[in-house]
């Protein structure tokens, strides 16, 4: 790491110390390598609703890696269905977004309350009512299909494959073009940073989510299909 990110990693550092006391630096060979400690989570009137002991991974191309949890006080059912896997490690969000936040750069501050601290409140809330608060992505390629579907806004075979040719650059949009989403909205006031944030993760890997997004989205077609012919034979 070199000395301006290292200046910067120390900054943040400082910074989550003063806001979670009870965190703290673990270094490996003199440089920052983890966080480790307690985080409590509370709820809006300040209630203590859990406690969890919990190590942070600092990438070593901080701050364009995405830092690593591991809930260390086993608290969480190590299950698939939890999100979490059997060494500890919590899956907080599906790779394209840690791809996107890494390239923008991500810093442990805004890593621990955008995904550590609504990971560990989402694991309280589904002990108590069985469900996550604010819904979750399946787990494997599913999940990636259910990423560009909200990342989009779309639900259909014709929509993903003009959202493609634009994310790959097969067809180029003038911002104050119509967006080829149809909503007859300019671009830049529609689907524009969506796609600028998606083409963060490069042709290799949007090439192989395109073909994942288009057999999910044949499946869902040919069920909807299925569905309207059953309601006609009835």
């Amino acid at each position: 790491m070199d000395r301006d990110r290292l200046r910067q990693l120390n900054v943040d550092l400082k910074r989550v110390i003063e806001k979670f006391s009870e965190l703290e630096v673990i270094r490996c060979n003199g440089a920052p390598g983890f966080i480790e400690g307690f985080v409590d989570i509370k709820d809006g009137d300040e209630q203590l609703r859990g406690r969890f002991d919990i190590r942070i991974t600092i990438p070593e191309n901080y701050p364009y890696g995405f830092p690593e949890l591991r809930e260390l006080s086993r608290k969480i059912p190590r299950e698939a269905d939890r999100h979490i896997y059997n060494n500890g490690n919590c899956c907080v969000t599906v790779p394209q977004q840690q791809m996107i936040d890494a390239s923008k750069g991500i810093s442990l501050y805004d890593y621990i309350f955008s995904y550590v601290l609504p990971y560990l409140a989402n694991q309280i809330y589904f002990e108590e009512y069985g469900r996550w608060a604010n819904g979750e992505y399946s787990h494997g390629l599913e999940g990636h299909f259910e990423f560009y579907k909200d990342k989009l806004d779309i639900d259909n075979l014709n929509g993903f494959g003009e959202a493609f040719e634009v994310l790959l650059k097969s067809k180029v949009l003038d911002r104050n073009e119509p967006c080829f989403c149809g909503s007859g909205k300019r671009y830049k006031k529609c689907h524009q940073n969506a796609v600028l944030d998606l083409q963060r993760l490069g042709p290799k890997r949007l090439m192989e989510d395109r073909l994942i997004v288009e057999l999910f989205s044949l499946r869902l077609e040919f069920a909807k299909l299925l569905k309207l012919i059953s309601a006609n034979t009835d």
